[in-house]
């Protein structure tokens, strides 16, 4: 296998291949027929400049399903190659070469330095790293030295000839592929080994390698979701083509009808639907939720937004609804999703399920959830495994079922199969000891029975009809994944999305083409967001008109749009200068402002404004620094971590009641080290939809060259983490960093409490947004 293709095959090979003659066979078909499903390298002008052989528009709008499908990947593939991961897992160094060594076995030890301020935590010995401008193809290497001299690392990469090629097995290529090989290693031996030669390296992560949207199916599956988002598309790229304004950048509906109050819905629900709403609420709901909670029960309903500003409760009544849909109509299944790991916790924080489930008495209860955890769960939450994710719940079931059943009734084939089938997955699945959980006569029982056992699939099918689930919570690529595996009564019949303001609409129209493409009945859909928090993120300037939020397009088409316009999170005054700031004046707040608040009683930190505790400020003049592609300011970091040991050792505040966010990940991981253990640590992209007491934002950018980019959407550009590329009405980009609306709105709306900022004043001061608020705090 050469060694610019081992990447390609990544984890998606057969695992059965035994023969380097099927290895072979495998990568062929990989390198040509299936390459469309994993991610290319690098955007095509094609795609990037919105042109798909015939205009955008044309092809999302074909009566062939398929070239309309094409057209929504290609959107897709443009948007992976530029989004968030490429700065947070996939960081960008320019490397020059100082040495080489060719090794006895002919790999090639390639010595690099750079000054740059990279993290060990992304190269440190033994990462795969990607060595780009040399061939064609990337490059693959490992690497396996690391050194520090001042400020320069050197590390040496580990290339290898080849990835266990067999010489003696015959050609599976119509051309000389050992021949081929060998002459394209000279070649690159040769590119490498000119001392000074620049070098780009990139870590290589193979848990994204497969993307599940740009797999399977060949033709779209329309859904009214997806009508209406397709109708976006087409009007925005048939506006770009033809250089009109982008008819999809902001609603066109007034302000007043969004965030004013709404006295002219009416709802007509019956005693019998309001108590479980009521029960599940844990108080008498308002008119606008009860509006909210009748569209959540109409079936006819098949796309549903829900909009309403930050910290409204919008998650908490979705749960509310939910649970009671649930009750009222017992034949309904609902999936719970969102787009990252932490929006998905903040849906099963609300919901409160125990800490430990118990299988009895199952088929009695309501809600019967069950959680997909993805891969990186852990980091979302804190703890690996979830007491209701679904391969838990599948050990705790059977567990029960060979608790109960009895020895002596055993006589039919089908259930003797499912008995042994089950005791079978526990004894190689699990570490419960079941001898002492079943006892010995029955565990010797189970152990000499003789009958045809289950194969997995059919094992997971019982599981299903056992169980029943009819409520899921899952990160979106995880629920398609997921729901391959479910039968098609336990399908979900409505898919709430949290958060949706984060997804491309591209992307989105996909998602329901794949999950509707699984089911016999139609989904309904229900979006849930904040058109003015967080969109999907883009760094590609032409991409820029097509990465709208997808509410806002179902606003302006007419979708059916519910709302809320009471802030029950934040402080009055916090609420107050947000709806003054962002909201036109329209929020209102719904805690008391007579409430006792941390703040009224804190010593040893002084407020900026006594008047008004909301909002705290901790100007600094520090300088902020590139670390790879993010940003990093050790000595405001420095200053974050005084002010929240004052909070724990001088005032008696628990740990977990603070949370502490940048639009850094650099600075996020160098506050992780230094904060004291069990304060909360997080980007603010990834807290959206999450809160805490008490909330210190880390601004850490202080300007400097980064600010200045020409380049941005060009082909093969690789863009600083923080950088958001936003379409204008003009027809120009705004390339955003901590000026985003967006990203201060989300990072000001956290704390229930207060909200402390920390930054560098004459830079926050040259930003018209922060200055705004800056004198609304400090006046």
């Amino acid at each position: 296998m050469p060694h610019r293709k081992c990447h390609r095959l990544a984890n998606s090979f057969k695992a059965a291949s035994s023969t380097s003659s099927q290895l072979l066979t495998d990568i062929a078909k990989l390198t040509s027929e299936d390459v469309a499903n994993y991610l290319p390298y690098s955007p095509t002008p094609h795609v990037v400049t919105a042109k798909l052989l015939d205009p955008l528009h044309v092809c999302l709008q074909s009566p062939t399903r398929s070239i309309a499908m094409h057209a929504l990947k290609a959107l897709r593939s443009a948007k992976r190659q530029s989004g968030s991961s490429n700065f947070q897992d996939c960081r960008l160094i320019d490397t020059s070469v100082s040495g080489w060594q060719l090794a006895e076995n002919g790999s090639l030890y390639l010595e690099v330095s750079v000054t740059a301020a990279i993290s060990p935590a992304v190269f440190g010995v033994g990462t795969i790293v990607k060595l780009l401008a040399i061939l064609n193809e990337p490059v693959i290497g490992k690497i396996v030295k690391l050194f520090v001299t001042n400020d320069v690392k050197t590390l040496t990469i580990l290339i290898n000839k080849t990835c266990g090629m067999n010489e003696e097995v015959s050609d599976e290529f119509e051309d000389n592929m050992e021949e081929k090989m060998s002459i394209e290693w000279k070649a690159l031996v040769r590119i490498v080994t000119e001392t000074g030669k620049c070098i780009p390296m990139l870590k290589l992560d193979f848990k994204n390698t497969f993307d599940t949207l740009m797999s399977g199916e060949k033709r779209l599956v329309r859904t009214e979701l997806g009508d209406y988002l397709m109708k976006g598309l087409v009007d925005t790229s048939h506006s770009m083509y033809y250089g009109f304004p982008s008819p999809n950048l902001k609603p066109r509906v007034p302000s007043e009808r969004l965030y004013g109050s709404d006295t002219s819905t009416s709802e007509t629900l019956s005693t019998y639907q309001i108590v479980p709403f009521t029960r599940c609420l844990n108080r008498n709901p308002s008119h606008e939720e009860l509006v909210f909670y009748q569209a959540i029960l109409d079936p006819n309903i098949m796309v549903h937004l829900h909009e309403s500003p930050v910290g409204s409760g919008k998650t908490t009544v979705l749960a509310a609804a939910v649970k009671a849909r649930l009750m009222v109509q017992k034949s309904c299944r609902v999936a719970l999703t969102a787009m990252t790991n932490s929006a998905v916790v903040a849906l099963l924080t609300v919901f409160e399920f125990p800490t430990l489930f118990t299988s009895k008495d199952v088929s009695k209860e309501d809600v019967r959830p069950l959680v997909v955890q993805a891969k990186n769960w852990k980091t979302a939450n804190g703890i690996p495994t979830h007491p209701f994710d679904w391969k838990e719940i599948i050990k705790k079931c059977f567990s029960h079922q060979l608790q109960n059943f009895d020895m002596t009734t055993v006589s039919d084939e089908a259930y003797s199969t499912n008995i042994k089938s089950m005791f079978v997955y526990l004894r190689n699945n699990t570490i419960i000891a079941l001898a002492a959980l079943l006892g010995k006569e029955k565990y010797d029982y189970l152990s000499k029975l003789k009958c045809r056992e289950l194969n997995k699939k059919e094992l997971v099918k019982y599981f299903f009809d056992s169980y029943k689930p009819n409520l899921l919570f899952s990160t979106m690529d995880s629920l398609v994944n997921f729901t391959t595996y479910l039968p098609a009564d336990c399908m979900p019949s409505l898919i709430a999305i949290d958060e949706s303001t984060m997804i491309q609409p591209s992307d989105l129209t996909l998602f329901a083409s794949k999950m509707q493409s699984m089911s016999f009945e139609s989904i309904e859909f229900v979006l849930v967001g904040d058109h003015k928090q967080l969109n999907p993120y883009n760094s590609v300037a032409s991409l820029s008109p097509l990465t709208v939020s997808p509410n806002v397009m179902l606003m302006n088409y007419d979708a059916m749009v519910t709302r809320f316009t009471v802030v029950h999170r934040c402080h009055p005054d916090a609420t107050e200068l947000i709806s003054k700031v962002f909201y036109g004046g329209f929020l209102v707040s719904g805690k008391d402002i007579q409430q006792t608040y941390i703040q009224h009683n804190l010593t040893g930190i002084t407020f900026r404004k006594p008047k008004v505790k909301a909002y705290s400020y901790v100007p600094n003049a520090t300088s902020s620094a590139a670390v790879a592609q993010s940003r990093c300011n050790s000595s405001e970091a420095h200053f974050v971590v005084e002010y929240a040991k004052k909070l724990i050792y001088l005032n008696g505040i628990k740990p977990s009641q603070i949370s502490v966010i940048t639009p850094y990940t650099a600075q996020a991981e160098l506050l992780e080290k230094l904060l004291p253990q069990g304060i909360i640590c997080s980007t603010c992209r990834r807290y959206q939809g999450l809160e805490n007491d008490i909330v210190l934002l880390s601004c850490c950018h202080t300007g400097g060259k980064l600010e200045t980019h020409h380049n941005v959407g060009m082909e093969g550009d690789l863009f600083l983490e923080g950088f958001q590329v936003q379409a204008t009405e003009n027809g120009k980009s705004n390339f955003k960093l901590i000026d985003d609306d967006s990203l201060i709105l989300v990072s000001l709306t956290r704390s229930k409490h207060f909200t402390t900022i920390f930054g560098n004043d004459q830079f926050l001061r040259s930003i018209p947004r922060w200055k705004s608020i800056l004198e609304l705090i400090l006046a």
